[in-house]
């Protein structure tokens, strides 16, 4: 199953006037009593993760993972986000709706958190297939969740077999109309490092002949845990960015553009520091 049905046919989790309507969006800061409560509380922000994953795992199981399904969680999350306490920061929304067709999406990769909350940004225009390590899926919960998306696996233990996956399940899935999204970073890190990013996403865009949209991000919020990388405490004191630059057309060896994409983000990431 995947996300290829019509976004009208569930209703929207939730009406926010504003919420990604505009090209850009910011976080109003709530100062209730009891957000102030919740924001403190990481155990909280945990306890409404596992119910965004369950719900989706039983909607995967069951093949009912519809396009508008996949927004409205990824919605869910990003509102789980700013109750408890994250100020999210999001804009060049309009480079997405400037491109006809399907994209690539090449973004640094910080934490678990754009994964989940990135879907609800492009899915209103765009078909989406998230590029995942193949040991995702044997996660309990979760790993039933990534099911009903398309995705495109790889095992990230040989970047040779790596490449050739890309190379031909990107090209298949951006023939049939899904953008993909890939964080050429081997792992997750809140410390950019041109060198260990690689130019996957700008061979895969040469080879299928479509736009690569550049991604900077900051989502340190969401801590890497000191024992269980993916289980770390939430730090209200960091802001969540999410930019999306102008589409990028590659020509030549690719190396020019893939080093815009650096610029981008480094560029990005010096002025939320």
């Amino acid at each position: 199953m995947n996300c290829a049905d019509a976004l009208a046919e569930e209703k929207p989790y939730f009406e926010t006037k504003g919420f990604l309507d505009e090209n850009d969006y910011q976080t109003e800061k709530n100062k209730s009593f009891l957000s102030k409560i919740f924001k403190w509380n990481t155990l909280a922000f945990y306890l409404g993760f596992t119910k965004i994953v369950i719900k989706g795992a039983n909607r995967a199981k069951n093949n009912k993972y519809t396009r508008q399904f996949w927004t409205n969680l990824s919605m869910e999350f990003v509102h789980l986000v700013e109750k408890s306490g994250g100020e999210i920061n999001i804009s060049g929304l309009e480079n997405i709706k400037k491109v006809e067709g399907p994209v690539i999406f090449v973004g640094n990769h910080m934490s678990t958190l754009e994964t989940i909350a990135l879907p609800c940004m492009v899915l209103r225009e765009k078909e989406l297939a998230i590029t995942l390590k193949k040991q995702l899926f044997d996660v309990p919960i979760f790993g039933k969740l990534i099911t009903g998306f398309k995705t495109v696996v790889v095992s990230r233990e040989s970047p040779i077999d790596d490449y050739k996956t890309i190379m031909k399940e990107g090209v298949k899935t951006l023939k049939e109309g899904y953008s993909v999204l890939i964080f050429p970073q081997s792992t997750r890190t809140t410390e950019f490092s041109p060198k260990d990013f690689n130019s996957i996403g700008v061979k895969l865009a040469k080879r299928a002949k479509v736009p690569i949209i550049p991604i900077a991000l900051k989502t340190d919020f969401w801590q890497a845990g000191k024992i269980v990388k993916d289980f770390g405490r939430i730090d209200r004191t960091k802001k969540v960015f999410f930019n999306f630059g102008e589409a990028i057309t590659v020509e030549g060896n690719g190396k020019e553009e893939n080093q815009q994409i650096i610029d981008f983000i480094q560029k990005n990431l010096k002025e939320w520091s």
